[in-house]
């Protein structure tokens, strides 16, 4: 008879071989297809711009047009990872990966005294739609989770610490510090946005007992020379960014983090379009990207009530709710945007399932349901991957010399940008494109539309090179 103990350590090490394969399976993906959609060829761009211009202060869209809506934390890091790696997916790609890992990190230092939780946490995050595809997406959202989740895995570990510690309350750790770098790595990577989410669920946590857990967190952190080393960190940027290109505060302020969040058809520009969607659409967007974990909350919340201190329940509920809460009052939201609710979300899923561990209830299910999860989310991710990858431009791309012009009727898509290395042209009209007075071979790229209106004589003048997905590349 197989001994309980012997059991638990195999279970353990199933949980740590399955969420080893899962991260291993994204590293090796990270530079396996095209750059996807229009965010992630877009930043990638701006980080090779940067790479060639050696400006690391502004972001600059084209030339003499800076990018006013995003901080530069992902650009930094992904300027940087071209330098070592060149100019490629994974190079752009491996900064996300490695931040979603940092954050994935975080779980272990949840105060905790199962050595299963951090590892089921672990599993619930990165098997999840959302947690698998940002881990090694190129966009902002994954720095601002983890910003988010460092200070608040610090107040919670510097709370504890003081409860813990009543002859020395004011006793300092690293915990005490890093809450504050958190807040430092969410101005550099999305701005004040990330102090308002921070800000939310705070309030939240503090509501259910305002006077004693206001005390509770003023006693528990260094707040003035705390704010001092955010400011440090995160403020001369800021400065040098508005003295570089005059307007900048205004727009990102005013425009980026109010209008965008209260004006529904708030249109940023041609490089911050708008998302217009139904009020409350956030939580539609949470469904999706966690499950299929989320259909274990309700009961995952009412076994950590009969089980759990709830001060630590209501804390990651805070969490979970501050930045669903918030996004239900935008109309400009995207499916990214729940991020910042998935690392509290694995916690509190990690705790509950261990807890139906223990008492024998429900755990098999909750296993197979680990089990099936990898695979089931590799389905959809591959369909997701298929679907993205034919709006790139690099298979068609392939086809083009790059001696010879290369020109987009009506506008370059972020990918023809940078698959062409700012390269591509692009011309009004194909009238226009006839009308320039050159021998030298040309190639023409425009979408299907385009051709199909074109006339028999015009098809047959050029030579139709390769159709794909929706655009037709020509040359004469």
């Amino acid at each position: 008879m197989t001994h309980p103990a012997a059991k638990k350590d195999a279970f353990t090490q199933l949980l740590l071989a399955t969420l080893v394969i899962i991260i291993l399976l994204r590293f090796a993906l990270l530079g396996s297809y095209p750059l996807l959609g229009t965010t992630e060829p877009r930043y990638a761009e701006l980080a090779r711009k940067m790479l060639a211009t050696g400006d690391w202060v502004t972001l600059w869209v084209l030339d003499g047009v800076p990018l006013w809506g995003k901080p530069p934390l992902l650009f930094w890091l992904d300027t940087i990872s071209m330098g070592l790696f060149g100019v490629n997916e994974f190079a752009v790609r491996l900064p996300p990966f490695l931040a979603s890992l940092g954050t994935l990190s975080l779980l272990w230092f949840w105060p905790t005294k199962s050595s299963k939780m951090p590892l089921i946490a672990g599993l619930i995050y990165i098997s999840t739609p959302v947690g698998f595809l940002a881990t090694g997406f190129v966009a902002t959202d994954i720095f601002l989770a983890g910003g988010l989740a460092l200070s608040m895995v610090s107040f919670w570990r510097a709370v504890s610490n003081n409860e813990s510690n009543d002859n020395q309350p004011n006793q300092t750790t690293i915990w005490h510090w890093l809450f504050f770098v958190g807040m430092a790595i969410g101005l550099l990577a999305k701005g004040p946005l990330s102090l308002v989410l921070l800000g939310v669920a705070l309030l939240l946590w503090v509501s259910f007992d305002p006077i004693a857990r206001v005390r509770l967190a003023w006693q528990s952190l260094p707040w003035w020379r705390g704010l001092a080393l955010m400011a440090l960190l995160a403020f001369p940027w800021y400065i040098m960014a508005e003295i570089r290109t005059p307007g900048f505060l205004n727009h990102f302020i005013i425009g980026e983090h109010i209008q965008r969040f209260l004006v529904k058809d708030w249109d940023g520009g041609r490089f911050a379009p708008s998302h217009g969607e139904p009020l409350g659409m956030i939580w539609w967007f949470a469904l999706e990207s966690f499950m299929p974990w989320i259909l274990l909350i309700i009961p995952s919340v009412y076994v950590l009530y009969k089980t759990k201190p709830s001060l630590q329940v209501q804390y990651l509920l805070c969490w979970v709710l501050a930045p669903l809460l918030f996004f239900s009052l935008s109309h400009n939201i995207l499916e990214a945007y729940v991020l910042p609710a998935l690392p509290a979300f694995a916690i509190l899923m990690g705790l509950a399932i261990d807890q139906l561990i223990l008492q024998r209830r429900g755990w098999r299910w909750s296993m197979l349901l680990a089990a099936i999860t990898p695979l089931v989310m590799l389905v959809l991710v591959l369909f997701f991957y298929q679907a993205f990858e034919t709006q790139s431009q690099k298979h068609l791309l392939k086809n083009w010399t790059p001696s010879t012009p290369l020109i987009y009727v009506g506008g370059v898509p972020p990918s023809g940008v940078f698959y062409s290395n700012n390269q591509a042209k692009e011309a009004a009209s194909f009238s226009a494109i006839e009308k320039m007075q050159s021998q030298q071979p040309r190639t023409v790229v425009m979408h299907q539309t385009i051709f199909d209106s074109l006339s028999p004589k015009q098809k047959t003048d050029w030579q139709l090179i390769e159709a794909y997905s929706e655009y037709v590349m020509l040359r004469k």
